[in-house]
């Protein structure tokens, strides 16, 4: 079976957020498994960051040859302007006609929801209705709240445009089981077409967890520049916006007796914006906490690592999560961990006992206080944790990946006839060129659609 992979969310802003990181580790494994059952093929966008080209196949060197991983060329700006509304149709469709020229089994697409600020170009059946594709859905969480997620009409428009490409794929793999039931419930999509792969932590999660004093002493070492000891209550770094219910974890933290907040104070860990932290720390001040506070912005990998390590108490409050990986990590470092029973974290936690009501902040602080104060009740969420972390890994998620697209293929109809010689098929190519002619392009846009044309040709005739 030959899958062709749509790895441009390594190269988009999500390379830099879980998306990135999960359409790595994730793809990583799929090839390691496929070994010589099956070719891959990895699709990239030569017009996003020319630095994450070489990024990307240093990182897959060791196990997928070079000649297997090709850079597309599309007309850009594309981004969600309405004034490159037909610019980002005509990339669309050469994308599409260079998927199709490749002629693969599958299509797997790491990340649709692409493109906003940038020149990630993702679609399906935009142009090409012979290319059987599959797709990775993290979460639904703008679409249910549209009213706060998509206000703005341009990036309202692109949105709801990606929703229409994801109910043609032909099969949905999600986050999570709470994003499997999310994505039939609210699309309407059979239960057969869409599959919970799941995910799983980042290897240094595993491989540098806290296991000796040296380890200790260089994790608390680290937090010497926040100002900050071991021993503290933690929120990590899942974002500062309005789902994430931070607000309600520092009412529930201020209701903490007083001698509990000197001894643990309220990390909250990750980028927020100024307004944002202002908010939160007028909302402190009212409730006279303001001192137990410590905002770190953004972290590096290895200092995320040394503040789960160091935490006492890893606590998330978010009213709506595709999977809560920030959950997984904490649990992973057997870091005693509880989170609302909302969404997919009643899953990812997996313990009744550690869930709390998000809207009720007295329930939240009990639970926080118990899990501090009682001590067969806190070793009790270690184990847990320890135990309910091996439950996800790589190996499966890829695993459930690869089944999935296997069954696709099975089920699919569909064959790619565009050129794949020395000669463009005259009846796919003819389409194309008469559905980039219907498009209002500038004389400006049609030079720069026929060098990504003149661009494609060649990569694809070295292929």
């Amino acid at each position: 079976m030959k899958i062709a992979i749509d790895l441009q969310s390594c190269q988009s802003e999500s390379r830099r957020h879980g998306i990135g990181r999960y359409s790595m580790a994730v793809v990583r494994e799929m090839i390691v498994q496929c070994g010589a059952k099956h070719q891959i093929w990895v699709l990239l966008n030569a017009q996003l960051n020319p630095h994450t080209l070489a990024e990307i196949r240093a990182e897959l060197d060791d196990i997928l040859p070079a000649q297997q991983i090709l850079a597309f060329q599309v007309p850009t700006p594309n981004d969600a302007s309405n004034s490159h509304q037909a610019k980002q149709c005509a990339a669309e469709y050469i994308r599409e006609y260079f998927i199709e020229a490749l002629q693969p089994d599958v299509l797997y697409i790491t990340s649709l929801f692409e493109g906003v600020n940038d020149h990630a170009t993702t679609s399906v059946g935009a142009f090409s209705q012979q290319t059987t594709v599959a797709l990775i859905q993290y979460d639904l969480i703008p679409y249910l709240q549209q009213d706060v997620y998509l206000s703005n009409q341009e990036i309202r428009y692109n949105y709801l445009k990606k929703i229409e490409f994801l109910g043609k794929a032909d099969q949905v793999l999600a986050i999570s089981a709470y994003a499997k039931q999310e994505v039939e419930q609210a699309l309407g999509l059979e239960p057969q077409r869409v599959v919970n792969a799941s995910t799983a932590v980042a290897p240094h999660f595993i491989d540098q967890q806290m296991t000796d004093r040296q380890n200790a002493t260089q994790a608390a070492a680290s937090l010497a520049s926040f100002d900050l000891e071991p021993g503290y209550i933690l929120y990590a770094p899942s974002g500062f916006d309005v789902r994430k219910n931070v607000p309600g974890l520092v009412r529930a933290y201020a209701r903490l007796p007083v001698d509990i907040q000197q001894q643990y104070p309220l990390a909250l860990v990750g980028g927020v914006h100024e307004s944002t932290k202002t908010s939160l720390r007028a909302l402190a001040r009212e409730l006279g906490i303001v001192g137990q506070l410590v905002f770190t912005g953004y972290v590096s990998d290895a200092e995320l690592l040394a503040f789960y390590q160091c935490a006492s108490l890893f606590v998330f409050p978010s009213y709506h999560e595709g999977f809560g990986l920030p959950a997984l990590e904490a649990m992973t470092l057997g870091i005693p961990t509880i989170g609302a029973n909302r969404t997919s974290l009643v899953e990812v936690i997996g313990l009744d006992e550690a869930l709390f009501d998000p809207d009720d902040s007295e329930q939240m602080a009990g639970l926080i206080h118990k899990s501090l104060t009682d001590e067969d009740f806190r070793q009790r969420l270690i184990r847990h944790a320890k135990q309910q972390s091996q439950a996800f890994s790589w190996q499966k998620s890829a695993a459930v990946t690869l089944a999935a697209l296997e069954a696709c293929v099975q089920a699919s109809d569909k064959q790619s006839v565009a050129w794949r010689g020395l000669e463009p098929d005259s009846h796919t190519y003819t389409r194309l060129i008469n559905a980039l002619k219907a498009l209002p392009l500038s004389d400006h846009d049609k030079v720069l659609v026929a060098n990504s044309l003149a661009h494609n040709e060649q990569v694809l005739r070295q292929a």
